[in-house]
């Protein structure tokens, strides 16, 4: 017996994402608006690009409820960069 069940919940905290094919990847997973709900990111890196990129997707994904985005962002420029895409 197989269920399908969708995947809600993601954790890929500290998992060494630094790279723009690694974080290219999330923003389209992200923007693709699939059921998930809950999001960690945490503690990769990414520049002001991936940044934005993250954001506009964000900004049109409706069933998401919680990103935890802690030790990614390492500039307030980029802090504000990621807040006004994600708007």
């Amino acid at each position: 017996l197989f269920v399908r069940c969708p995947l809600v919940w993601l954790s890929i905290s500290d998992c060494g994402l630094d790279g723009k094919s690694d974080l290219d990847a999330i923003a389209e997973f992200v923007d693709s608006n699939p059921p998930l709900e809950y999001l960690d990111i945490s503690a990769n890196s990414f520049g002001a690009a991936l940044a934005s990129k993250l954001g506009s997707a964000l900004s049109r994904n409706y069933r998401l409820r919680s990103v935890s985005l802690y030790g990614c962002v390492s500039t307030a420029a980029q802090a504000n960069d990621l807040r006004a895409a994600s708007t």
